[in-house]
């Protein structure tokens, strides 16, 4: 249910209105994430973002919808407006099961919040599971046009949510849909006052578009000068969001009401950056051929401004050096990657991932480039007092993983890295 891999948030948030930022970066409803339970969840928080070079807005709707969802009164009030149990049976068992989940709720909670400090006991994590799962069922059973899913967050019932046409028709009037109302009744939990020029929505697997659309609609309802920015460049890497551009650009007319620039692959926020820099300073950017990005402005968005991203050797180092450090059972975590290069082995038919990236095919052996890239995560690690590497790469040759681990124990040996670094690496099922 919950990896190394949810505990991360954005470095240094701080409460604030959004007025002090341009940009706003929002995050729709995903799986739990054991940093939700860490404080309040329904203020907009800003941050300087060091890759952007912006103060932006972070507004996450995951965080205040799990709280809401999560609470003991109202996980009571749905039980109570239910249907009583028979005095015996299948049913009166079930029963009981919901309101000693909803007694033990601050309990599995408070194993979410340790993850920070201690890795749980195995037993504590079963606890935690089966607890936080008949709540979710509890919370299901009670909502009307969605469906509450510990693992996505939640799922439209009213529409085929995978399907564009099915989406575009919601968005035209989104408060008419469950899951348009949910979100609408999200922002309504936060303090939205400014007015900002860029929006970014980030998906993280393809089950959220629908509601990324959808959530563009509302802010475009509300903040009708927002530029708005669909980013798939960090997502879960298990889905080929390139495959969208061919389907966006055939619904351009009316996605382009909603969605002004999509970033479909993996460099880095490269495009990103400079992107954002354009729409902060009023100007319409246009992209040359092969760039990650789609414009899908519409006509009178007149492109006054050529988009030249860094090289994605650049922006990978750039990234790097500005990983936000945080705490993973007790120990200053990075989650990041070793080189920007796809999988060395770059066969398999079946697999999506390489069309994440656009570096070319990783090597099977480390050489001068992969030397630097050994040298700037050295660097990133000595200057943060970084204690533990989770790295996402999906498929690092062994030879280049002996290579960075001689680097690393030479460094220790000479330098004033950490006492202990454990290195893990990221694997697919």
């Amino acid at each position: 249910m919950t990896t190394a891999m949810h505990l991360q948030e954005p470095h240094g948030l701080q409460s604030a209105k959004c007025l002090e930022a341009q940009v706003w970066s929002f995050k729709t409803i995903t799986t739990i994430r054991p940093y939700f339970f860490n404080g309040d969840g329904g203020e907009a928080r800003t941050y300087i973002d060091p890759l952007l070079g912006h103060t932006v807005a972070d507004i996450d709707l995951g965080r205040l919808f799990w709280s809401r969802q999560l609470d003991r009164s109202f996980l009571n009030g749905i039980l109570a407006s239910g249907e009583p149990a028979p005095p015996d049976g299948i049913q009166r068992i079930s029963r009981e099961l919901d309101l000693q989940a909803v007694r033990d709720l601050p309990k599995a909670t408070s194993v979410l919040r340790s993850f920070f400090q201690t890795m749980p006991s195995a037993a504590d994590l079963i606890f935690c599971f089966r607890v936080i799962t008949r709540c979710v069922a509890i919370v299901s059973r009670a909502a009307e046009g969605l469906d509450v899913h510990l693992a996505r967050g939640i799922i439209a019932t009213e529409y085929d949510q995978y399907r564009l046409r099915d989406i575009l028709q919601r968005a035209a009037a989104p408060t008419n849909a469950a899951v348009g109302r949910c979100l609408e009744e999200l922002l309504n939990g936060f303090d939205l006052d400014g007015s900002p020029k860029a929006v970014i929505i980030g998906l993280r697997n393809d089950g959220e578009l629908h509601q990324a659309i959808i959530l563009a609609s509302l802010v475009k309802q509300r903040w009708r000068d927002a530029r708005v920015v669909l980013d798939a460049s960090g997502a879960n890497e298990q889905f080929a969001f390139v495959e969208w551009v061919s389907l966006f650009e055939r619904h351009r007319a009316e996605l382009s009401k909603y969605i002004d620039y999509f970033l479909p692959r993996q460099d880095y926020k490269a495009t990103l950056q400079v992107l954002i820099n354009a729409l902060v300073a009023g100007l319409r950017p246009t992209f040359a051929d092969g760039a990650n990005a789609v414009s899908l402005a519409g006509e009178e968005a007149q492109p006054s401004f050529v988009v030249k991203p860094p090289p994605i050797g650049k922006a990978f180092s750039h990234y790097i050096d500005t990983l936000p450090v945080f705490s993973a059972a007790g120990r200053r975590t990075i989650v990041g990657r070793l080189s920007p290069a796809k999988c060395h082995w770059a066969v398999c038919k079946f697999c999506t991932i390489n069309s994440q990236h656009l570096m070319p095919r990783g090597r099977s052996s480390p050489d001068s480039t992969y030397q630097e890239h050994f040298d700037t995560l050295l660097r990133k690690i000595r200057k943060d007092g970084v204690e533990s590497v989770i790295l996402m790469d999906e498929a690092l040759h062994p030879k280049v993983l002996v290579a960075f681990a001689k680097v690393l124990l030479s460094a220790r040996s000479t330098d004033s890295l950490p006492r202990s670094v454990s290195i893990h690496r990221r694997t697919h099922s």
